[in-house]
């Protein structure tokens, strides 16, 4: 969700409490993990924040909460892992430690090693149905993960 532009009050306020959600999220994060870095902005310029980005922050800040000693830094996640059938130069994107974490082990509960491969179409689906749950920067999403229509 995203403000349209109409400039009724209610977006206003819309945008501009999304704006501080994003922002005190952020100094959150950052405090946590000084080496954080802010995913790209997705939409215009001056379009605001999207409900998505705020989203994200949350689960970063959720996973840094849960996993508190893994390391300060970004790490490269493979969009498609690796066991999944990714492979080493596939597409990666910098996420914090502790959300690399959490992604990792949520995946390798909901599709374990060791068992049959699926197939690209069933790794596919599996990933949009994943992210849709636990999602990457919003502008990764866009690029990797578009809306049907």
């Amino acid at each position: 969700t995203r403000t349209t532009g109409t400039g009724s009050l209610a977006e206003g306020i819309n945008a501009g409490g999304l704006e501080i959600r994003y922002q005190q999220l952020l100094r959150q994060i950052q405090a946590v993990n000084p080496n954080f870095q802010a995913p790209a902005t997705i939409g215009p310029p001056g379009a605001g924040r999207s409900t998505g980005e705020v989203r994200y922050l949350e689960n970063v800040l959720q996973a840094r909460q849960q996993y508190p000693n893994q390391p300060q830094r970004m790490e490269e996640h493979h969009i498609t892992p690796l066991y999944l059938g990714g492979a080493r130069t596939s597409p990666t994107v910098p996420i914090d430690a502790a959300q690399h974490e959490v992604i990792t082990q949520q995946m390798r509960q909901q599709m374990p090693f060791g068992q049959q491969p699926p197939s690209p179409v069933q790794v596919q689906q599996f990933l949009q149905d994943f992210y849709s749950r636990n999602p990457l920067p919003p502008s990764i999403m866009q690029q990797y993960f578009p809306k049907r229509p």
